[in-house]
């Protein structure tokens, strides 16, 4: 219905920011498996979808802009979210890849890596954040969201806030992934519920 009436409508769609998403935590098969193809429907196929819809729609106008909202696990496997990074490296490099795609029809493509911020989402993904609690650690959606705002500006294909946050995304391409993997393992099950 939505996705058939923007793509035949003549509405002009100048900036898609794809920005829902959904996390589950703790060891792989203990997940409810319908849970865990929520998330993959709406990290991954929900996004795709969009992308190929409104990219489509972008491209017959001459021009847009397109946001994706990733997250700075897509740098890193994930063991005990291990769907959530997937997808999250999937939301990387798919982006990318459409970058490219799609600098010829004049539509630009971002990718934005948040790290841990101020929201819901260890709510929902049943993560304890106690320890982040008044940390500063976690950034505020505000913070992230000028951030943003003035990476797009200057059109950049991978958008992280936060220092931290960059070395967080650059540091495994010095680890070894075995490194990498254990590291981020003992510091995912250190927040999953026991």
């Amino acid at each position: 219905g939505f996705l058939l009436e923007l793509e035949e409508g003549d509405r002009q769609i100048d900036l898609l920011v794809n920005c829902a998403g959904i996390g589950t935590c703790g060891p792989f098969l203990a997940q409810d498996w319908m849970t865990e193809q929520d998330l993959i429907e709406v990290n991954i196929l929900a996004l795709t979808r969009l992308c190929h819809a409104i990219g489509n729609s972008m491209a017959l106008q001459g021009g847009g802009q397109i946001l994706n909202v990733a997250s700075v696990a897509a740098f890193n496997p994930g063991p005990w979210m291990s769907t959530y990074y997937a997808s999250k490296a999937y939301v990387l490099h798919f982006s990318e890849a459409l970058r490219v795609e799609l600098k010829k029809c004049a539509v630009k493509v971002s990718v934005l890596c948040p790290g841990p911020t101020r929201t819901a989402f260890f709510r929902t993904a049943q993560l304890n954040d106690d320890k982040l609690k008044g940390s500063n650690l976690l950034m505020s959606p505000e913070e992230v969201a000028l951030y943003t705002v003035r990476a797009l500006e200057k059109n950049r294909a991978i958008i992280i806030p936060g220092r931290r946050n960059r070395w967080y995304a650059f540091l495994p391409r010095f680890g070894s992934r075995w490194l990498n993997r254990t590291i981020v393992g003992m510091v995912n099950k250190a927040y999953c519920p026991r």
